[in-house]
């Protein structure tokens, strides 16, 4: 029989002693009566834990203790008996790890059948506490409870059991034939009184075997640290879709191989630690992977990983968990902020957070810097997924999360390759200013007389090259300059728009833009520009009714915001995730990366050279982009359409010397429809496929399907195809022009009727 420690009410009463080290269950005698009773607290199961010195039951309140024998005891989960009719309010001590990073936005979860879990109606730090109770009874007996959405080490064996069975996944070269790379301590632990159990380490490979190597190497581990459940979550949401019939999914696996390991702490984890494990349950688990003598857990990982992968990964992922309230986010080293797999995480996921952080600021026990390392896995790219415990995000928000690394995965590795096709080539509004009639077609709106707006300039004055994208070599654009002319000091804009424009849907707005400035003081003046705008308004901070979504940078750095996204006025926060930097200062190293020195003057801004801009509309977001490097994302948009604008702002009121050297040129303004990247809808973006002749899905087979999508792309002869997405009729060309004479006529219709497989 298991000891217990008898409370009853808010008055203690131990039973009778026992050796130190054993296992505890809590327990409440209620007073007899129709409502006789007992509360029973039980940790005794797969990733249970709590304290029993610093828990005391009474009928309104249960202290809970964290544990006190480990290394921050945070996490806590409880089986409560007794409890229909009940609603208590829980505590837990600020002077225990446990409590003391909970803020009054955390929630803990509580579940009557440990698949559906609830979250507490309310949470709140006060008076050297974390409360937390609900708003009305438990309706049954039992009751689970825990610190976070739990994912006990059954959770790990029953998800290997399953994908077992998929036909993309096998033993990896170190694991037996039941996935297994090893086993953890011997069975001579104990933790709480309990004897800890020796577990399997897994690890197995997804792959497609019928196509041939070499491929990416990509690594995935989890469970480093015990309590961080909801990466172990977002980990199983990532394989799951690797393993998907979704034709992205088979395109990764075609092009890379997964090397999956998913526990590498299956002891803490059934132990209930925090971020320790019972075989040293004083010493962070995420510390010692370059050195894993006497973690045998990691031992037995790191062998495998080397032995797997011969020491050379490309990727390499330890999902890990924030124990935070509202935030969510990925560490990384500085210089991989601006690669294409961040790139495309943000883009899925603009609320994520980026991290960096170097071997020498952590020091190389760290998983993600051991497998950087040569002497660990070599790997070229090493992340740190971070979940939140955020209340109302269930296991299914976090399945999507890890859908959306598999997709920014495929991103980079699969969409990376494929060939450029951001342009349909279908421009529904341009003006190179070459005419020198430019000003009869823009409204211009400024917040004060002192500007100059000149759409007919030779900027070849000034020693500035012909633009990027000028079909002829001319050096004629449109030169702005704001509060430069006179002696009165004043902060100032101007936002010019092209006449009776509006654009809706996926579009781009284009254009080259060249930010001049002199050497002297005052000279941060900003580039603007936007899309979707009532085109009635000068768009800045300092006008109420600014509308559209605008973006402005600064030309050499003089502002600690240089990077700046808009909402009509309202200037977005680093802290909204729309910056892919993280950051809105130069500094930061997706800037310094895109604008490096000595090539520009002050690097991290585009100053002094022609920059490449584009605003994008796609798909309910908004994306920024200089230099074709994705920059600010803005999601949930609440206005899809309007004109297009470039302008030009000072911020402050102090005058540029010297005045004549602050300027922006504009060149080459256009915008174009934005491509259907997937025209025949599989899933997997046209460029990213080889589209055979009368193949139109690319399922291998010329069938009815693809004779559906030739009737939409038969225009006749000497006539371009008219599919009902005209962005679509290179796709047509490129699939049903079997005689390459750029029209699908009757002899393609013949030539297909040949191809058929049926």
């Amino acid at each position: 029989m298991v000891p217990t420690l008898g409370v009853t009410h808010a008055k203690s009463r131990h039973h009778a002693s026992t050796r130190a080290g054993l296992f505890w269950a809590v327990v409440l005698l209620l007073a007899a009566g129709p409502a006789a009773g007992e509360i029973i607290l039980d940790w005794d199961f797969d990733h249970g834990a709590l304290e029993d010195a610093g828990t005391t039951i009474t009928e309104a309140q249960i202290t809970l203790g964290p544990r006190t024998d480990i290394y921050l005891s945070r996490w806590i989960y409880v089986r409560a008996s007794g409890m229909l009719g009940l609603d208590p309010e829980f505590r837990i001590s600020n002077d225990h790890a446990a409590g003391y990073s909970l803020s009054s936005s955390h929630r803990y979860v509580y579940s009557y059948d440990q698949q559906e879990w609830l979250f507490f109606d309310n949470g709140e730090n006060s008076s050297g506490y974390y409360r937390f109770w609900n708003d009305a009874p438990f309706v049954e007996d039992v009751v689970w409870l825990a610190y976070g959405l739990p994912y006990p080490l059954s959770m790990t064996d029953d998800h290997v059991e399953d994908v077992s069975s998929s036909p993309f996944v096998g033993p990896t070269p170190s694991s037996d034939s039941n996935l297994v790379i090893g086993l953890s301590n011997d069975g001579t632990l104990t933790d709480k009184g309990r004897i800890v159990p020796q577990h399997v380490i897994y690890g197995y490979t997804v792959s497609d075997p019928s196509v041939p190597g070499p491929k990416t190497v990509v690594v995935l581990t989890t469970g480093n640290h015990p309590n961080e459940t909801t990466g172990s979550y977002t980990f199983q949401g990532m394989v799951d879709f690797i393993l998907s019939p979704d034709a992205r999914a088979a395109a990764l696996r075609q092009q890379a191989d997964f090397y999956v390991y998913p526990n590498c702490n299956p002891d803490g984890r059934w132990a209930g630690h925090a971020r320790t494990s019972p075989e040293n349950p004083w010493t962070d688990h995420n510390r010692h992977w370059n050195d894993p003598v006497g973690f045998t857990d990691i031992a037995v990982v790191t062998a495998a990983m080397q032995a797997d992968t011969n020491s050379n990964a490309d990727y390499f992922f330890d999902f890990h968990s924030y124990n935070r309230a509202t935030e969510y986010g990925i560490w990384m080293y500085p210089e991989h902020v601006a690669s294409p797999f961040t790139q495309a995480l943000v883009s899925r996921e603009p609320a994520i957070g980026i991290m960096t952080a170097t071997v020498e600021d952590d020091g190389p026990g760290i998983s993600r810097h051991w497998a950087h390392l040569p002497e660990g896995l070599n790997a070229e790219y090493t992340f740190t997924p971070e979940a939140g415990f955020i209340p109302g995000w269930q296991p299914e928000r976090l399945f999507q999360l890890g859908r959306n690394y598999a997709l920014a995965l495929y991103d980079a590795i699969v969409i990376e390759g494929c060939d450029d096709i951001t342009t349909s080539g279908i421009v529904t509004f341009a003006d190179d200013f070459d005419a020198g009639t430019s000003g009869l077609s823009w409204d211009l709106l400024t917040s004060s007389d002192d500007y100059t707006a000149d759409f007919a300039f030779d900027y070849g004055v000034h020693g500035i090259p012909p633009a990027p994208n000028c079909a002829e070599p001319t050096t004629i654009g449109v030169k702005f300059t704001v509060n430069n002319n006179d002696s009165l000091h004043q902060a100032a804009a101007l936002s010019a728009y092209p006449m009776q424009q509006t654009f809706v849907d996926n579009y781009a707005f284009k254009f080259d833009m060249w930010i001049n400035y002199g050497d002297g003081p005052s000279s941060t003046e900003f580039m603007t520009a936007g899309i979707n705008h009532t085109a009635t308004e000068v768009v800045w901070n300092e006008n109420p009714d600014s509308d559209g979504y605008s973006f402005a940078v600064s030309g050499e750095g003089g502002a600690s915001q240089d990077y700046r996204a808009y909402e009509g006025d309202a200037m977005f926060s680093v802290a909204s995730g729309v910056y892919l930097a993280g950051s809105q200062n130069h500094t930061a190293a997706l800037y310094q990366s895109l604008f490096p020195g000595p090539e520009f003057d002050t690097p991290g801004v585009p100053g002094r050279h022609w920059v490449e801009v584009e605003i994008r509309q796609l798909g309910g977001r908004i994306e920024w982009l200089l230099d074709g490097t994705l920059l600010a994302v803005v999601s949930g948009i609440t206005v899809d359409s309007g004109n297009v604008m470039i302008g030009y702002l000072d911020p402050f009121d102090s005058i540029a010397a010297p005045a004549e050297e602050n300027f922006i040129i504009y060149d080459n303004v256009r915008v174009e429809e934005l491509p259907n990247q997937d025209c025949n809808d599989n899933l997997v973006p046209d460029a990213c496929e080889t589209l055979s002749p009368g193949d139109f899905d690319a399922d291998t087979a010329v069938d009815l399907q693809d004779f559906a999508a030739l009737l939409e792309c038969l225009a006749g002869p000497s006539s371009p195809p008219a599919p009902p997405d005209p962005t679509c009729a290179h796709v047509c060309l490129a699939v049903f022009d079997f005689d390459a004479d750029d029209d699908v006529d009757l002899v393609d219709f013949a030539a297909f009727q040949e191809a058929m497989t049926w």
